[in-house]
């Protein structure tokens, strides 16, 4: 009996203080953007600086949580995209005798700023507003001053925005004016205009990929452009040099040919004009012959008829002396005769004699007559054919002089034309001579140079070719390397992922092994403390349905119903585990993806941008170091104010200069 009358009394002091607790005081409300309520949005509760509760806005933006009286607190409502707000909630001060009281839900909703690069939020860095409770008025309450003040300095940062929208609007015009601009030209193929307008687009908007790809391909078009027109150059200025090379050795042929024509003509008028001066020296020579045949004839003439008078005159001397003779003989035989025949004959002999003597003497006369007719005749014909002669051979000596004068002359003219001829040929074949092997020696320095060309030519598209093949050998390489080490990761991911798979079903094994030993435990006592299993139940199968579809966050809320339910429940406490792990596997991943692409752009060491801003600029250094990245920023505001970030977070002065210090 007795044990009896100590166990009551301690089964209802047990029971007075679970009714005694104190009622946890309800938040509630929505969070927004300027257009519409956000889900997905985490409040994080935190006290001291440990965090005591996360909670997630549902598909209607809407969110509650309780907060234990006793305690100041810290709400922190963030989002990715978004500027974070905090506010702060006081629940110590409530008098004993109201802590078993359930006060009012508080309605607090509020709206967030989407991030926008130049807009100082650094006010958002101190609470937006501050809950306490009011011993007046016995009830929570807000710090109306401070959200006064606070909400001026949020219109301030509204107009900053409305600002930067309207200049985003400017910029965002004048950047799809640029790239409109550049991609008609493009179309155009005018790469200098395109170049210029992707470039202007840039300008404005620096970390667009589009106009970078587009410069890519525009350089590309206009090295490909410029190495098609060095080939064409090439390949006309090869084509003029063959075509002048071979112009100049047509050239050189026709004018080959013409110095052969010109000499050929110059050696047929040569040999014309010695026909022509032979001819006429024949001529002359014929004429002159001719002459002096004639005078020959004509002296031969002379002295023919001479001789012929002579010959007549030794004929008649020769007859009167032969007639004298006879007569002589005949008048010894008539004188014989007469002595012979008797002086009876003498008178017929005297007679005769006397004819005879007056025949003779007739005859002598005659021959007398005749040989001074005949010399005289001769004598005049002498003289004549004398003077004709002396005459004809004077006119022919003048002429043949002359002829011979007009001759030479000719001949000595003929001569020096020939000798001229000849030196202006020679010359003329020595200039073609000259130049032919000039331009020979032009044609043979073009070839070579040519050749030289087509050798350089051949060796720098050798080369290009080469390091070509080498680049894409490089890039092969590259490529290969790369998808060795993607499919290594992969493999390694796969790995990895079995093995946590592996792990995770082996907790979760021992997890319900766990849980069923618990439960069974509790079923013992559960009934004794008048709690019902049905709340941890539905919260447990609320948290399993929410893991299996992977919203994480709502089945990290449902384990932590489970465990309100039940404290210290080791499923509850398992499953909720592996909610972190997959909720904060999902934001490594994006901070991986982020490294990514800081680790693309920025090189090893660090990088100092300095972001000129309305009435603030930002000195952004970015460290690159063991292949990992870290941004860093120093905004300096025109009022003198200064605020320091890393990856976010806010720092001091001092470890910003510090861990950005080059070494």
């Amino acid at each position: 009996m007795r044990l009896k009358s100590i166990y009551f009394p301690f089964l209802f002091l047990l029971i007075l203080n679970i009714h005694a607790q104190s009622v946890p005081l309800r938040f509630q409300g929505s969070v927004s953007d300027d257009r519409s309520n956000l889900s997905g949005v985490t409040l994080q509760v935190s006290k001291s600086g440990k965090v005591m509760n996360n909670i997630i806005t549902d598909a209607g933006g809407r969110y509650s949580f309780e907060l234990p009286l006793g305690g100041e607190y810290l709400i922190t409502v963030s989002k990715e995209g978004y500027i974070s707000k905090k506010f702060t909630v006081s629940t110590l001060g409530v008098p004993a005798e109201m802590a078993s009281l359930r006060f009012p839900s508080v309605e607090a909703s509020l709206t967030l700023f989407k991030r926008m690069e130049g807009i100082d939020y650094s006010l958002l860095n101190q609470p937006v507003n501050k809950f306490y409770f009011d011993v007046e008025r016995e009830d929570f309450v807000y710090d109306e001053n401070h959200l006064k003040q606070m909400k001026k300095g949020i219109e301030q940062i509204k107009e900053q925005e409305k600002a930067l929208l309207a200049k985003e609007k400017e910029r965002e015009e004048q950047y799809t004016a640029a790239i409109k601009a550049g991609d008609k030209a493009f179309a155009k193929m005018d790469w200098q205009a395109a170049l210029a307008f992707y470039e202007q687009s840039l300008q404005v908007k620096s970390q667009e990929p589009y106009p970078k790809a587009q410069i890519e391909k525009v350089n590309a078009s206009i090295l490909e452009e410029k190495k098609n027109k060095e080939n064409a150059d090439l390949a006309a200025k090869q084509a003029a040099e063959a075509a002048a090379a071979k112009a100049m050795a047509d050239k050189l042929a026709k004018e080959k040919a013409e110095a052969d024509a010109l000499a050929k003509k110059q050696a047929q008028e040569k040999a014309a004009s010695d026909a022509l001066a032979k001819k006429q020296a024949d001529e002359l020579a014929a004429k002159k012959a001719a002459e002096v045949a004639a005078a020959a004839a004509l002296a031969s003439k002379a002295a023919k008829e001479k001789a012929d008078a002579e010959a007549a005159k030794a004929l008649a001397d020769k007859q009167a002396k032969e007639k004298a003779e006879a007569d002589a003989l005949a008048k010894k035989q008539a004188q014989e005769k007469a002595a012979s025949d008797a002086l009876a004959k003498k008178q017929e002999d005297e007679l005769a004699a006397k004819k005879a003597a007056e025949v003779a003497a007739a005859a002598a006369l005659a021959s007398k007559a005749a040989k001074e007719k005949a010399d005289a005749d001769a004598a005049k014909e002498k003289e004549k054919a004398d003077a004709l002669a002396k005459k004809q051979a004077e006119e022919a000596a003048a002429k043949k002089a002359a002829d011979e004068a007009a001759a030479k002359a000719i001949a000595d003219k003929q001569a020096q034309e020939k000798a001229a001829a000849e030196a202006m040929a020679k010359k003329q074949s020595d200039e073609a001579s000259a130049k032919k092997a000039a331009e020979l020696a032009a044609a043979v320095a073009l070839a070579d140079k040519l050749a030289k060309e087509k050798t350089a030519a051949d060796a720098l598209a050798k080369k290009q070719a080469d390091e070509a093949a080498a680049k894409q050998a490089k890039e092969d390489a590259e490529a290969k390397a790369k998808s060795d080490k993607e499919l290594a990761d992969k493999q390694e991911k796969e790995k990895a992922a079995k093995a946590k798979a592996d792990a995770d079903a082996l907790a979760k094994k021992q997890a319900d092994e766990a849980a069923a030993k618990k439960a069974k435990a509790d079923k013992a006592i559960l009934p004794v403390l008048g709690v019902t299993d049905t709340r941890y139940s539905a919260a447990i199968k609320k948290g399993d349905e929410a893991f299996s579809k992977r919203r994480y966050y709502d089945a990290k809320t449902a384990y932590e119903e489970a465990l309100v339910a039940k404290g210290g429940d080791v499923y509850a406490k398992t499953r909720l585990m592996e909610c972190e792990k997959q909720i904060n596997a999902d934001a490594n991943q994006k901070v991986d993806e982020r490294q990514k692409e800081l680790l693309a752009k920025y090189p090893p060491g660090i990088t100092e941008e300095i972001i000129p801003g309305e009435n603030v600029v930002v000195i952004r250094r970015v460290v690159v170091k063991d292949k990992k990245a870290f941004v860093y920023e120093k905004k300096v505001f025109n009022w003198g104010g200064i605020a320091c970030f890393r990856d976010g977070e806010s720092i001091t002065e001092l470890t910003f200069e510090q861990e950005t210090k080059k070494q």
